[in-house]
């Protein structure tokens, strides 16, 4: 699986919103969200920069990444 589809299904599965519309549940990123990760996430990209509007879960989005990337282990194993 590449690297973004982990970051993605990590996300889905494992974070929860913290807050307003579906409090609790699973996340479900937008496509806008999956589109980001996928950018952000390729190889030689060191660094990435999403903007959008209040409430579009640009916290939450950064939260679950940072989880994920404490956990996935990259090509030699080692946590990111």
């Amino acid at each position: 699986m590449s690297r973004h589809g982990r970051a993605i299904a990590f996300q889905e599965k494992y974070c929860r919103s913290p807050k307003g519309h579906g409090f609790g549940k699973p996340l479900r990123l937008g496509r806008f969200q999956k589109e980001f990760l996928e950018d952000a996430l390729a190889d030689g990209v060191e660094a990435a920069i999403l903007t959008t509007a209040r409430g579009n879960g640009k916290s939450t989005e950064g939260g679950g990444l940072a989880v994920w990337a404490t956990f996935d282990d990259d090509e030699t194993g080692a946590p990111q």
